[in-house]
Order: C-alpha cells, then sequence, then structure tokens
C-alpha cells in the first residue's frame, strides 16, 4: 500500500511538470535589434592638398642618403677648381661653367642650385647638375630644340625628359646629358666618365616627393 499512494502522488504532479514545460507564445512580438554597423553613416575623410615641388637648398640634399652615397660617395663636390674658384650652391648668372653653353644661359637666368662633383686634377670626369625654373614656354622651346638636334624625348613621371649619350674620343669615355621638365621646374645632369644608377629617378623622387 505504501508503494501505491507514492505512485498516485507521482501522477498528479505529472500535469504539473509538463504545463511547467510548455513552448513561449509564438505570437509575441520579437526584441528590436540594433542596426548594423554597416548601416551607419560614415563621414568621407577629407583629403590634404598635395604640397608643391620642392627644390633643395643644398648638392648634398639633391637625393636621399643611401642614393647620394651610392651615386657619389666621397667625390669632391664645387671644388673650386671646377667653379672658376667661387663656391656656388646658388646659381646666379655667369656662376655656371662655361662649357655648359646655352644651358648656363637658360638655366643661370632662373637658376636655383648648381653642383659639381670631380676630383679637381681629372681632365674630363666630372658630374655637373644644375636646377632651374625658367619660363614654362622658354622651356618647351629649349626641349623641342634637343629633340631636333639628335636627342632622346619622351615622357616620364609626368613631365618630360630628353637624353643624349655621346662618345668623346679623345678620352675614349662616354658623356650623357640629360633633361627633366615638370610643373616649371628644369633639371640638368651632365656626366663624363661618371656612370650612375638612375640618379635621375632619385632627383625626381627628391623634388616631388611631396606633390
Amino acid at each position: 500500500m505504501p508503494f501505491r499512494v507514492r505512485r498516485n502522488a507521482a501522477l498528479l504532479l505529472l500535469p504539473l511538470l509538463l504545463a511547467g514545460c510548455a513552448p513561449e507564445d509564438s505570437s509575441s512580438s520579437p526584441a528590436p535589434t540594433a542596426p548594423a554597423a554597416s548601416a551607419m553613416p560614415s563621414a568621407t575623410p577629407s583629403r590634404e592638398p598635395a604640397a608643391a615641388p620642392a627644390i633643395p637648398a643644398d648638392c648634398r640634399d639633391v637625393v636621399d642618403a643611401e642614393a647620394y652615397a651610392a651615386a657619389f660617395a666621397d667625390v669632391p663636390l664645387n671644388d673650386p677648381q671646377l667653379v672658376d674658384g667661387r663656391p656656388v650652391e646658388r646659381v646666379q648668372p655667369g656662376d655656371l661653367h662655361a662649357w655648359l653653353n646655352e644651358d648656363a644661359d637658360l638655366l643661370a637666368e632662373s637658376g636655383e642650385l648648381f653642383c659639381i662633383w670631380g676630383e679637381p686634377g681629372a681632365d674630363v670626369t666630372a658630374l655637373t647638375l644644375a636646377i632651374g625654373s625658367p619660363d614654362p614656354a622658354v622651356t618647351a622651346s629649349f626641349l623641342d630644340a634637343r629633340a631636333q638636334a639628335g636627342f632622346t624625348c619622351e615622357p616620364r613621371d609626368q613631365g618630360q625628359e630628353c637624353e643624349e649619350v655621346t662618345h668623346l674620343q679623345s678620352y675614349d669615355v662616354d658623356a650623357s646629358t640629360t633633361y627633366f621638365a615638370r610643373d616649371g621646374i628644369l633639371v640638368m645632369v651632365y656626366q663624363a666618365n661618371f656612370p650612375t644608377e638612375n640618379l635621375m629617378g632619385a632627383i625626381i623622387d627628391r623634388i616631388w616627393s611631396a606633390a
């Protein structure tokens, strides 16, 4: 008999236990959810205006330090014997070396920088760099004349480059003259028996790095 009482009590409790397991009312509205992050409007970042090209103020700053060491190492810079006895970091009319010919007339009038790397006792080995800001129309005419004279001229780095390589028979060495014009700036590099690896490219990177 005690066993039957306990069994009946369990049967009385069973409906209550089943009632506790009934599912929730599916008709109730779900809780609102926050909008996805991708749906939130994003602010458009403002673009800063590009900086203007900057002509270096020092010959040792025409390229970065690594390119300078590779191109010039410890070659003397602007030795008085190569610049007619005058120190010339800033070009003035007449300061450019005579053998630059008409380049002197063009760049000396509006020159910013003039540099010569070379040993004083060398007959021909040297590299000359001149940077100026001639009138754009004058520069265009100048480069057209170079093309007609046999220079190879083609677009480069949003500018125009003209280059000529010649062989100096008397010294049996090569010499090259390269011009690059962009944004009103004209760069001239003359190198005789002075090979370099993409020097003009390094100069362009330096002047227009922030432009």
